[in-house]
């Protein structure tokens, strides 16, 4: 027995040093992950060479700009350059081959970078004065191309391009597609050729036309309402097998007797294998061939990404008020709706057949979406309430919490009885702004203040708060440490950890509260110079916390910490008896250890990857200051290592016990973004989905771009390798029962010798 744990151990072990090696490989890339890249609100275009140079603006980073390259012939982005500074105009130098962009802020100051490659360039002032004189800022931001021979015709909705010679006769025209829409870039011979892009204002759309004699020989167009995401939700589509499983189960409750149900199930069952054989037309070969080859059909794909839980969809809005269906897989979007309003918030009740949107304006939208993949013909308006500032789906999947931006609280039921509100289960609510942190006990109809915790609005402000996921799954309860004892984990659920900056000391001080009492579980400050201005980030796992922040002593560093919480640090020893109880009862405080680790870049937001049961590694998902997103293993970060003179033998034995490093580098390995490209903005969204496979997890960024991939922190070994030999082990099997059908009648015959005593 204990070799064969040792064996299973090895396994395991084996298992997850495999998984360190996990990277997206060249024949991955693009193809399990996919990005929706946005221009942003443009403000100024043109032309040179084979590409459009477009200045805009970011919505999430008031304080910079954005240029990027795009290519004229089919509208694709070829590279993005976020600019350090916000600037309201440019224009071009093609003999020098430039960009000129002027200075928003500073009367008089430009900036200079390569037109073809975007490199940043010299510029003096003495080059100014004799460069800038020649060249016109506000034409590429203002009816670019448009004179006294080019015209727009309101009445037509057209344009029409004047003969040069008379500057009366018409020898181009072209008809715009929508009355609401605005011409930002225009170019003409006045003989034969005539491009211009247009804007859609109502659907957000950019589109590009070239006529060549009055004949259109290339368009595009490039849709940016999918961009600067303020709100999201992911729903599952809905399954018809399963709705038709349960009507069969309520057809089975509603039998009057057991024989009677049985018989109907028995029917239902004969029924679907009658189905299934006419759908293999009753042929064997086909039977065996679904068992040797992997069916990569559309259906057969589609039937395995449904069986997989990849078929999710994604719901996304802005603040333009555009609702967006995508699929979670590989981004195609499915339909849009213009709601009319900003949006701050989207929530599906626990059924998933109605989505709630939430304007900050007070509207309350109900959409019924029980048919996913199609657009919803209208909405129903719920409520108008006051402006809210903060929207929470309680943990009952139904009854909604709303903070409105006067400071006052409600909670909005979906349909309850008078007796449903006098069997309310009471709950317990956090809400917090930049100056405090409030607990709320709901109790059906009523909602009462349990206290209130205030920090110093002069110098002090959160930064940072993340609570515990009750509803994530617990495996163990214990950490096995190499000597085979156990370190149990503190998992009381009560639990959330808060950062906050003193910009009058430049500290951050972390805290760990109790949601239900306010008491102060643990707290630890740093002094160490903090830069405030810079991004704080925090993440509560099963029993632990990670946070980060940009320290600049005793140099600019930036620091990821670990807190771990434990009921006792003697191997063995537990405190409480169960994982859940009473808050109000009397409890041992946690046994807590940490650790610092310095990161090679800076961290603007930290998230956790969530897998169906919870069994797999956790992995400490990472967006970084470029835009960039790395993940860590949670094993990396851990607050247990030792440097490697401390480490005992049973230390070793640990499993994926390694030595304390502090600095833990970026592992070109695990960049899921890969080349991808992805503007950074001041408030990003990135979260993590669970699949039907254990290994798998979505994970998603929000913000200008969208960026949505699939990773395996232990490796995917819930499925089954494309390269795996099902005909090969089929006949192996079949092999080993025909050798043992033969053999069977020679071992029989010897047994009943060996009882007679007769010998061979």
């Amino acid at each position: 027995m204990t070799q064969l744990i040792s064996y299973y151990g090895f396994f395991i072990m084996a298992m997850f040093w495999w998984s360190v090696t996990t990277a997206v490989y060249k024949d991955e890339a693009y193809k399990i992950d996919w990005e929706i890249q946005n221009i942003g609100d443009l403000k100024c275009i043109d032309r040179s060479g084979d590409s459009f140079i477009v200045l805009s603006e970011l919505k999430n980073n008031k304080d910079k700009s954005l240029l990027s390259w795009i290519n004229v012939e089919t509208g694709d982005i070829e590279y993005r350059q976020v600019l350090t500074d916000t600037y309201d105009g440019f224009a071009i130098n093609n003999n020098s081959n430039t960009v000129y962009l002027k200075n928003k802020n500073g009367k008089g100051t430009f900036k200079a970078i390569d037109a073809k490659f975007g490199f940043a360039q010299e510029l003096t002032l003495e080059a100014e004065s004799e460069l800038f004189k020649d060249l016109n800022f506000t034409n590429a931001c203002k009816n670019y191309g448009f004179n006294s021979l080019v015209k727009l015709d309101n009445a037509d909705h057209s344009i029409k391009i004047l003969d040069s010679q008379d500057g009366k006769n018409v020898v181009l025209k072209a008809v715009l597609p929508d009355d609401n829409v605005s011409v930002l870039y225009l170019e003409t011979d006045h003989v034969s050729t005539l491009e211009y892009l247009i804007y859609n204002q109502n659907d957000d759309i950019y589109a590009y036309f070239m006529y060549v004699n009055n004949t259109l020989v290339n368009s595009w167009y490039r849709d940016e309402s999918v961009s600067d995401v303020t709100a999201y939700t992911v729903i599952s589509p809905h399954d018809k097998n399963i709705e038709d499983d349960k009507e069969s189960l309520e057809i089975e409750d509603s039998k009057k007797n057991l024989w009677d149900a049985y018989i109907y199930r028995l029917q239902t069952n004969f029924a679907k294998l009658k189905n299934a054989l006419i759908k293999r037309r009753l042929s064997l070969s086909n039977i065996v061939l679904d068992l040797f080859t992997e069916d990569k059909s559309v259906e057969g794909i589609q039937k395995r990404n449904e069986n997989f839980g990849f078929n999710k969809l994604l719901l996304v809005g802005n603040e333009k008020g555009v609702i967006t269906c995508l699929d979670l897989n590989n981004g195609t979007i499915y339909w849009n709706y213009k709601t009319g309003v900003p949006i701050s918030k989207l929530l599906t009740r626990k059924n998933e057949h109605e989505l709630l949107v939430f304007s900050p304006g007070g509207e309350i939208m109900s959409f019924d979406i029980s048919n996913t993949y199609e657009r919803p013909e209208s909405f129903t308006s719920i409520e108008k309430t006051i402006k809210n500032s903060k929207v929470a789906l309680l943990s009952n999947g139904d009854d909604i919490f709303v903070k409105s931006a006067q400071g006052t609280n409600n909670v909005v039921l979906h349909n309850k009885s008078a007796t449903d509100v006098e069997n309310y289960e009471s709950e317990y609510i956090i809400d917090h702004d930049l100056y405090s942190i409030t607990a709320f006990k709901h109790d059906g109809d009523k909602l009462t203040e349990i206290w209130k915790y205030s920090v110093d609005p002069v110098c002090e402000h959160i930064s940072a708060i993340s609570g515990k996921d009750i509803e994530e799954p617990i495996v163990n309860i214990g950490v096995t440490l190499g000597n085979r004892t156990v370190l149990y984990k503190y998992l009381y659920p009560h639990l959330f950890v808060v950062g906050i900056v003193n910009t009058k000391l430049n500290s951050l001080t972390i805290q760990i509260i109790d949601s239900v009492t306010g008491e102060l579980v643990y707290s630890t400050i740093h002094k160490n110079n903090v830069a405030t201005e810079k991004p704080v980030s925090v993440a509560f796992g099963e029993y632990w916390v990670v946070y980060s922040y940009f320290a600049n002593e005793p140099i600019p560093e930036q620091t990821l910490n670990v807190i771990e919480l434990y009921e006792s640090l003697t191997p063995n020893e537990r405190m409480s008896k169960e994982v859940e109880k009473d808050v109000f009862d009397s409890r041992a405080p946690p046994a807590v250890i940490s650790k610092s680790y310095f990161f090679p870049d800076v961290i603007d937001n930290i998230a956790l990857t969530k897998t169906k049961f919870g069994i797999t590694t956790k992995a400490i998902i990472l967006q970084l200051e470029n835009g960039q997103i790395t993940y860590l293993p949670k094993y990396l970060v851990s607050a247990r290592r030792k440097d490697e003179k401390d480490m005992t033998d049973d230390d070793k034995k640990e499993f994926m016990a390694s030595p304390y490093v502090g600095t833990i580098p970026i592992n070109d390995n695990f960049v899921i973004t890969h080349f991808r490209e992805i503007i950074p903005v001041k408030t990003p969204h990135l979260v993590s989905f669970p699949t039907n496979l254990e290994s798998t997890s979505f994970v998603c960024s929000f913000g200008h771009d969208i960026f949505c991939t699939k990773v395996a922190p232990s490796s995917q070994f819930d499925v089954l390798p494309q390269n795996f030999e099902r005909a090969q082990i089929i006949y192996t099997i079949i092999g080993l029962l025909v050798t043992l059908y033969f053999l069977k009648p020679f071992v029989e015959n010897k047994n009943l010798k060996l009882k007679w005593l007769v010998k061979e």
